[in-house]
C-alpha cells in the first residue's frame, strides 16, 4: 500500500483502510510505503500491528517507488533491494493500494455510516 497524503486525518484514514482490507484475507501481509514528510507518520505506522513491513522515503530524498518493482516475471527490470522486501517477496503482491484508492471518493460502493 502506498500512503501518500500529508494531513494527519487523511493519513490515519488511509492506514486504517489498508489494515481493514488486510484483515479480511487469510494469510495476508501488508507492506506500506509512505513519504516520511511529517513528524507523526512513523509513529502512526508503529501503532498499527497489522502492518507487517513498512518503508519510507526521507523528506530530503523523496524518490519514486517504481511500479516495475512489482513485476512478477523472472528477470524483472527493477527490484527494491531491502531484506524484508525480498523475504516477504513484495514484488509478488496481489493487490496494490494507493492513496487514490484508499478513500471514500474513489470507493463509492463502500457506503458511509452516518
Amino acid at each position: 500500500s502506498y500512503i501518500g497524503t500529508q494531513t494527519l486525518g487523511d493519513f490515519i484514514v488511509e492506514c486504517a483502510a489498508a489494515t481493514t482490507i488486510k484483515v479480511n484475507f487469510e494469510d495476508a501481509s501488508l507492506i506500506v510505503y509512505y513519504r516520511n514528510d511529517r513528524w507523526y507518520k512513523s509513529q502512526i505506522i508503529e501503532m498499527m500491528p497489522q502492518i507487517d513491513f513498512s518503508f519510507h522515503a526521507s523528506p530530503e530524498k523523496i524518490k519514486n517507488f517504481l511500479i516495475d518493482c512489482f513485476d512478477k516475471r523472472s528477470g524483472s527490470p527493477l527490484t527494491f533491494n531491502n531484506e524484508n522486501w525480498i523475504k516477504m517477496d513484495g514484488r509478488r503482491s496481489d493487490i496494490i493500494l494507493t492513496s487514490q484508492t484508499l478513500n471514500d471518493f474513489a470507493m463509492p460502493s463502500f457506503k458511509k455510516k452516518i
